[in-house]
């Protein structure tokens, strides 16, 4: 799905150096682009995670991490301000998002059974 709606490394670069200004052009990729991604995977992970298949998980860390990094929701604040509106910095926000995000990737590392 993401080699599909962006069509190269340039696109996904663009979005990356565009997402710490909120500017018209960062709204336009946000719009035309990563929205249209969240409508097709969103509808899946929720499904996947009402079937117990894989754990409940905050969709828009979720989305942040397979876009632009486990670090995006701070580093790329305008980009996490369009995903999320709610945004916030505080210091558990920070702690929850890492927590997510750590667990992600320990349990994409560990052996299945």
């Amino acid at each position: 799905m993401l080699h599909q709606r962006f069509g190269s490394k340039a696109e996904f670069r663009l979005v990356n150096a565009e997402a710490n200004l909120l500017t018209d052009r960062l709204e336009y990729l946000y719009t035309s682009h990563l929205v249209t991604m969240e409508r097709v995977i969103r509808p899946l992970v929720d499904a996947l995670s009402s079937a117990g298949l894989i754990r409940p998980v905050p969709w828009r860390s979720l989305f942040l991490v397979f876009t632009a990094g486990g670090t995006a929701k701070f580093s790329n604040e305008a980009l996490a301000r369009l995903v999320d509106p709610g945004h916030v910095e505080a210091s558990v926000d920070v702690e929850t998002h890492a927590d997510f995000v750590a667990d992600l990737v320990i349990a994409g590392l560990c052996v299945p059974g």
